[in-house]
């Protein structure tokens, strides 16, 4: 939906910027799905070299789900923020 004027415009853009997920948990989203696929077809293999990579991983996967959380905790802190502000 387009709005015919700025004014309307900015005040689209900036709703949809409060209700949109920010890039940077998008792509630890991303990120996290990719290793726990990583994980989980490693986990099948057999191997040294394989037993390593798991580890290395999982390392990985806890690391990216750490910065996942905290930046979901605080994307939710801002949002409950503004959703008050606006009430």
């Amino acid at each position: 939906m387009r709005l015919t004027s700025t004014g309307g415009t900015l005040t689209a853009r900036l709703a949809m910027e409060r209700t949109s997920k920010p890039v940077e948990i998008d792509d630890l989203e991303r990120q996290v799905g990719r290793l726990s696929g990583d994980v989980s077809q490693l986990e099948h293999e057999t191997g040294a070299a394989s037993k390593e990579r798991l580890e290395a991983a999982r390392a990985e996967l806890a690391d990216k789900q750490e910065q996942l959380r905290s930046l979901q905790a605080r994307w939710s802190l801002e949002t409950s923020g503004e959703q008050r502000a606006s009430d």
